[in-house]
C-alpha cells in the first residue's frame, strides 16, 4: 500500500503532446529518457524503503554476532500429533528443547516414545537450518526424573548412557542436549550431576554441542551449582523464574531471581524464566496463555496481567524482563512452554513480544560481575542462606526499576507514532495460526 500511494505521488501525470510543444522529436525523446530514468530510480528508491519498514515489522531474534539466547521447552503433547510450525517457533528462538524423554537407573534411554517422528524432526532440522537455531534434547523435568540418581552414581552407568546420548544426537541430527532434574536431593546426588556435566562436556568436545540445564531460583540452589563450578560445564542455565504461591511470576520475582543469580553464578550463563501460562491466584489452577487471550478477547486489557484470578505475564511484562535480562548482562530468557503462545504471527504473541524487545534494547554494556562463593567448599556443597550483597544491591534495582519506567514509556510513545500504514499490517497479521 506505501508503495502504491508513493507511486502515484511521485508520478502524478504522464507525459502528454500538448505538454511538450513544438520540441524536436529528437529532444522529446531525450527528455523522455530522462523523465522515464528518473521515475525508475524513485520506483528503487520507494521499495528500499518499503523492505526497511517491512523489516523492521518483522521481528527478528537477535542482530548478527549478538549472543542473546532464547531458549524454549517444547512438550511431546504439542507435536506428535503433527501440525507444528517448526518455521514459525525457529525464527524467534535460539534453542528448541524438545522435552522429554527420560534416563534409566542403567543408562539406557527411555520414554522414547515421546521423541518426534521422522517426519516431524525432517521439519524441525529444516526450520532450525533456516533460522540457525539448535535442537536439544530434554532429559527430565517434574516427575521424570526418577532415574538420575542411580544413572549417575558410577562411572560405568553415565558412560552407558552417555554413549547412547551421542548415538541419539547423531542419528536425529540435534545439537545437544538439556538436564532437567527436579532435583537432587542428597551430597552424592550433586557430586554425580557435576561427574555427568563433566563427562558429557567431553563427549562432546569438538563438536561444538550445547548442553543446558535448568535449575530452582531458591539461592540454595545457586550456591550449590557456584561450589561444584557447574557453569564451566555449561552453555547455559536455565532459571525457573515461575511458579510461586498467588501471582506466580511477577515483575519483582524476576529481578529478584536475577540479582541473586547474577551475584553467585556467571551472569552470561544464565536465563531468566519466562511463563507462557497463568496460574490462579487462590487455587494455582492454571491454563495457557493462548486460552486466556481466545476466552477474555473482548475484555482483556492491552497490558493486563490478570484476568478473573489468573495471573500471567503480558507482552508488556515480557518486554520488561527481556530489557532487565540484558540490562543485567545475562545470558538469555527461557520460556516454558511455546506451545501455550498465540502463533507468533499474532500480534498478542509473547514470542513475538521477545523478539521485539531483543531489537528495541540494547544489552547492557556494562554487565554485572558474579561473585564466587567463598564459604562452601567445591567437594562438599551444602546449603547456605541468602547473600548478603542482596541489600547492597537494592539501590542499584531501584535505578534499574527507573530505567525499566523511562524505556517502557519510550515503547509506548512510539508505539503511539506508529502510521496508520503499519497498524494495517499489524490488524492483517493479527490472525491465528
Amino acid at each position: 500500500r506505501v508503495g502504491a500511494r508513493s507511486e502515484e505521488n511521485m508520478n502524478p501525470s504522464p507525459l502528454r503532446p500538448d505538454r511538450l510543444g513544438q520540441e524536436p522529436c529528437a529532444s522529446r525523446r531525450r527528455n523522455l529518457r530522462s523523465s522515464r530514468g528518473s521515475f525508475m530510480l524513485l520506483i528503487a528508491l520507494l521499495l528500499s524503503v518499503v523492505s526497511v519498514v517491512e523489516a523492521e515489522d518483522v521481528p527478528k531474534k537477535h542482530s548478527e554476532g549478538e549472543q542473546f539466547a532464547v531458549a524454549g521447552y517444547f512438550p511431546e503433547w504439542r507435536y506428535l500429533h503433527g501440525g507444528t510450525d517448526w518455521d514459525a517457533i525457529s525464527e524467534h528462538v535460539t534453542h528448541l528443547i524438545i522435552f522429554s524423554i527420560e534416563v534409566a537407573p542403567n543408562g539406557a534411554l527411555a520414554a522414547m516414545d515421546r521423541f518426534p517422528n521422522h517426519a516431524e524432526m525432517s521439519k524441525a532440522r529444516a526450520a532450525a537450518a533456516k533460522w540457525g537455531t539448535k535442537l536439544l534434547i530434554c532429559f527430565g523435568g517434574n516427575a521424570r526424573t526418577h532415574g538420575f540418581p542411580k544413572m549417575v552414581s558410577s562411572k560405568e552407568t553415565r558412560a552407558a548412557f552417555l554413549a547412547n546420548l551421542v548415538g541419539l544426537i547423531d542419528r536425529a541430527g540435534l545439537h545437544g542436549v538439556d538436564y532437567n532434574w527436579e532435583y537432587p536431593q542428597t551430597r552424592e546426588d550433586w557430586m554425580g550431576l557435576k561427574a555427568l556435566l563433566v563427562e558429557t562436556k567431553a563427549a562432546f568436545k569438538g563438536t561444538g554441542r550445547v548442553i543446558t540445564m535448568a535449575y530452582y531460583p531458591d539461592t540454595r540452589q545457586e550456591r550449590l551449582l557456584a561450589d561444584l563450578k557447574v557453569a564451566e560445564e555449561c552453555d547455559l542455565l536455565h532459571m525457573m523464574s515461575y511458579d510461586q504461591p498467588g501471582r506466580h511470576s511477577t515483575w519483582d520475582f524476576a529481578v529478584k531471581t536475577a540479582a541473586q543469580g547474577v551475584a553467585i553464578l556467571p551472569p552470561a550463563t544464565l536465563t531468566l524464566g519466562l511463563p507462557f501460562y497463568a496460574r490462579h491466584v487462590r487455587t494455582g489452577d492454571w491454563k495457557t496463555y493462548e486460552e486466556l487471550v481466545k476466552v477474555h478477547a473482548d475484555k482483556l486489557a492491552k497490558n493486563a496481567d490478570e484476568i478473573e484470578g489468573y495471573y500471567f505475564n503480558s507482552p508488556k511484562m515480557i518486554r520488561r524482563k527481556v530489557a532487565h535480562a540484558r540490562s543485567q548482562g545475562m545470558g538469555g530468557v527461557m520460556i516454558w512452554e511455546l506451545g501455550q503462545d498465540l502463533h507468533p504471527s499474532h500480534k498478542r504473541s509473547l514470542l513475538r513480544a521477545i523478539s521485539r524487545a531483543i531489537r528495541r534494547f540494547p544489552p547492557s554494556s556494562s554487565p554485572p560481575s558474579s561473585s564466587s562463593p567463598s564459604s562452601a567448599s567445591s567437594s562438599s556443597p551444602s546449603p547456605s542462606s541468602a547473600s548478603s550483597s542482596s541489600s547492597s544491591s537494592s539501590s542499584s534495582d531501584d535505578r534499574e526499576r527507573e530505567r525499566e519506567r523511562e524505556r517502557e514509556g519510550e515503547t509506548e510513545r512510539e508505539r503511539e507514532g506508529e502510521t496508520e500504514g503499519e497498524r494495517a499490517r499489524a490488524r492483517e497479521g493479527a490472525t491465528e495460526g
